[in-house]
């Protein structure tokens, strides 16, 4: 059974604290999980991507497994600045979302307001891609797109591969899918702008 696990390296830069005297620049930060490692403890999981959250928080989003036949949902977690899950995050410290497509998770941001969007495609045929938002207690946000979860398709299919945040607006990259294009026309590159609630 794959887990994920997420290291944390003494690294003013990123996630702000200071460790202790003794530990020097990239060592393994202690205080993290005790080891300076954690790993997953629900399902079999496979991290993509983190971010900081808040002060000394993380959040980690990642694809997961619900079913039998491999790859099936996605995931977002936070931790504390111990390493320990953060039961604020829908109760037990991760989200499992699923979907009746299977949405896999690309890229993640987090947003001024806690807030949290991961982008992604689904497994459909042709696949269509996905923006989910989160509140801070990592449920939907019912009023974005349609009830927390946006979805663009094209007739060859549409991947989404990274997000970014730029003032009141989401930047979505991607492309159309490779394997749903046809042989005389080679896959598209594509930026979507979202509106987000001012």
């Amino acid at each position: 059974m794959k887990k994920f696990w997420v290291c944390s390296f003494v690294m003013l830069s990123v996630f702000g604290t200071a460790a202790t005297a003794s530990a020097n620049d990239g060592d393994l930060d202690l205080s993290w999980g005790g080891t300076g490692t954690v790993y997953s403890s629900w399902s079999s999981t496979w991290g993509e991507v983190v971010r900081p959250y808040g002060t000394n928080q993380v959040m980690l989003a990642g694809l997961g497994i619900v079913g039998t036949s491999g790859w099936d949902s996605s995931f977002i977690a936070r931790f504390n600045e111990d390493g320990t899950l953060d039961p604020t995050c829908d109760s037990v410290g991760y989200r499992v979302y699923q979907g009746p497509d299977n949405f896999m998770v690309a890229d993640m941001e987090v947003l001024s307001d806690g807030s949290i969007v991961i982008a992604g495609a689904d497994t459909s045929v042709p696949p269509a891609g996905k923006v989910i938002k989160f509140d801070a207690n990592c449920q939907l946000v019912d009023s974005f797109a349609n009830h927390g979860i946006f979805t663009y398709s094209e007739r060859d299919g549409v991947v989404l591969t990274s997000i970014s945040v730029d003032g009141n607006s989401l930047v979505l990259g991607g492309s159309r899918s490779e394997e749903h294009t046809s042989e005389l026309q080679s896959p598209d590159h594509l930026v979507c702008r979202l509106l987000l609630e001012k």
